[in-house]
């Protein structure tokens, strides 16, 4: 959790396979128990820099599929495929990006095995 200075954002890790540690990763079910306990009794100070709907995604109240299209992501190397965790590489321009991604193998209903516990931000919170 990144409590900045304009809020509080939230995201959850999931294993895929270029991170070194895959002992510590929490299946869905896992994953909505603890923001469940977290959520349902936070402080009404607590500020989030994310739609409700996207929290309610993280408790379980909702249930979202995801739109890799809807965070699209820029760097000093181009434009890089969904999602950035997954690292499938980059393209040169936007419309290279648009026209030559394979959308629908990306997202949990996909049946991407890299997909498949993956509940973060860049994908759901478009959704919501």
């Amino acid at each position: 959790m990144d409590m900045g200075v304009e809020g509080i954002v939230l995201s959850p890790g999931y294993s895929y396979e270029k991170a070194p540690d895959q002992n510590h990763f929490m299946g869905r079910a896992r994953v909505r128990k603890l923001f469940r306990a977290v959520l349902s009794n936070r402080k009404k100070s607590w500020k989030f820099n994310m739609s409700p709907l996207f929290l309610e995604f993280l408790m379980g109240d909702r249930k979202y599929e995801c739109t890799p299209w809807g965070s699209p992501a820029y760097n000093i190397f181009g434009w890089q495929r969904p999602c950035y965790l997954l690292q499938d590489g980059y393209t040169e321009t936007y419309q290279e990006l648009i026209d030559t991604t394979q959308w629908e193998e990306y997202g949990a209903a996909s049946g991407n095995p890299k997909c498949a516990n993956c509940m973060v931000s860049c994908g759901y919170e478009p959704t919501a």
